[in-house]
Parts: C-alpha cells; sequence; structure tokens
C-alpha cells in the first residue's frame, strides 16, 4: 500500500490542533504577511510535521514578490517552497521560476528548502509542454528528481492527457497535486502523485458537509475562519476521509 501525503491549510485559531492528524502543513506565503500569528507559528517551527510554502497565487491572484517570497522561505525554511507561478501565461512563470530557482541558489540561507515548479499555459496543452520543458530544464541543473506541482486551476485531467500524448506518461519525479475540486476525483489519479494539498476537509465542516457533499463556490479561505464546536467532529470525520481516500492497495 502507499499514501499521497495530505498536507493542508489551516486557519490560525486551529494551526496546534490539527497539527498531528495531518501529514504537512500548505503555509501561504501572501497569508504570512497579513497574520503575524499565522507567520510566528511557521517562522518559530511550532510544528514538527513538514511544510510546504506556497506562492499565494491562488488566494491573491498573483505570486507575492520574490523578495517577499525569499524572505519568507528563509524565515521558515520550509520544506519545500513553490517558486512563483501565474495562472495562464507559460512565459511569465517561467521567467519567475528561474529568477527565483537562481536566487535561491546563491543565497546559503535558502539551502535548507527544495523549490517546486508549477508549469502554467494558455490552455492545456501548453501546460504540458511547460512541464516537459521546466523538468528538463531543472535535470539540466542537476536536480535528480524535481518536485512539479500540477494545479487544479488547470483543467488536470486534460493536461494530464496532453502530458500521456507528448511523453507517454508523466516523468518519473515527485509530484504535487495543488488543490481539489471534489474527492471522488482522486481514483482518478494517475500512481506518481506522491503529495496534494486541500482545505477542502475544513472548509467542509466550517459550512457544516461532509467532503464528499462539500458544494463548489463556498469562497476562499482565509486565516481568522473558526470552526463552531459542534462541526469540530465533522472536520475530525472529513480528514479521516482524505486519509482513507488518499492510501492506495
Amino acid at each position: 500500500m502507499n499514501k499521497i501525503s495530505f498536507f493542508t491549510e489551516v486557519p490560525t485559531a486551529h494551526l496546534e490542533e490539527l497539527d498531528n492528524v495531518i501529514d504537512g502543513h500548505f503555509c501561504i506565503s501572501s497569508y504570512c504577511l497579513q497574520d503575524p500569528v499565522y507567520y510566528d507559528y511557521y517562522a518559530r517551527h511550532k510544528t514538527n510535521k513538514p511544510v510546504m510554502l506556497d506562492n499565494g497565487m491562488f488566494e491573491d491572484g498573483h505570486p507575492i514578490s520574490i523578495e517577499h517570497l525569499l524572505a519568507i522561505t528563509k524565515a521558515i525554511k520550509p520544506q519545500v517552497v513553490f517558486a512563483p507561478d501565474q495562472v495562464g501565461d507559460a512565459v511569465l512563470t517561467k521567467e519567475m521560476s528561474v529568477n527565483f530557482f537562481h536566487r535561491c541558489a546563491n543565497d546559503v540561507d535558502c539551502k535548507f528548502s527544495s523549490i517546486a515548479f508549477i508549469p502554467q499555459g494558455s490552455d492545456a496543452l501548453e501546460v504540458a509542454v511547460s512541464y516537459g520543458q521546466m523538468y528538463q530544464w531543472l535535470r539540466r541543473q542537476g536536480i535528480q528528481y524535481p518536485i512539479i506541482g500540477i494545479s487544479f486551476l488547470n483543467d488536470r485531467d486534460e493536461v494530464l492527457q496532453c502530458i500521456n500524448e507528448l511523453y507517454g506518461g508523466l516523468f518519473d519525479t515527485y509530484h504535487h497535486f495543488l488543490g481539489l475540486y471534489h474527492i471522488d476525483e482522486i481514483k482518478r489519479w494517475p500512481k506518481e502523485i506522491y503529495s496534494m494539498d486541500t482545505i477542502k476537509p475544513f472548509k467542509a465542516a466550517y459550512y457544516g458537509h461532509k467532503i464528499e457533499d462539500c458544494p463548489r463556490g463556498t469562497g476562499k479561505w482565509t486565516t481568522d475562519m473558526e470552526l463552531v464546536e459542534e462541526h469540530k467532529a465533522l472536520l475530525y470525520r472529513n480528514i479521516a476521509k482524505m486519509h482513507t481516500t488518499l492510501t492506495r492497495g
């Protein structure tokens, strides 16, 4: 059996409470700039779980500046930091990602963190082409097993189909799936997926839903969201459902 690692965004009030029931934290860099208590939890390394640092693109519609992302990376020392990406723009994403890679490579305080890259494009085919180009570029930089994120903001099924057509499948490397529309889609995911992130178990419980019944369109999460006491059992139930669904026989 193998299991896709479950990373999740956690609102400030629940950071310590949920630490023991998740595989890792998915920390949002732009929220670190907005919420000092949220930032302090990660900067003071109050969790023993792995931390992935996201660039803030989904929450804000654009990544935070490279300067800010570098500063937060050096303070938090996450196991993984996602290089900047811009949905729909392959050229800008590659430019920002390469710039961030070189800035980190030349900064000794960034040596604790692996850099993950998110290919982008105007459609599924361009995302798939960018995926191949990024992978090959990273291999030329001496990274044997690059970490590549594939976002749910693109049509992930179509992206995977294009990758299959272009390359015969996903490359033999670490893949992280960013976001989740519905828990049922996990059954379709290829075996090469190493980890994923979603806040859907929390958001579903926040609105009183089981995760499999959570409707789309509930809006983006914020660090000040806090569950009422009667919804906490539902949250733990949703998290358990995620772990079970991510475990493969």
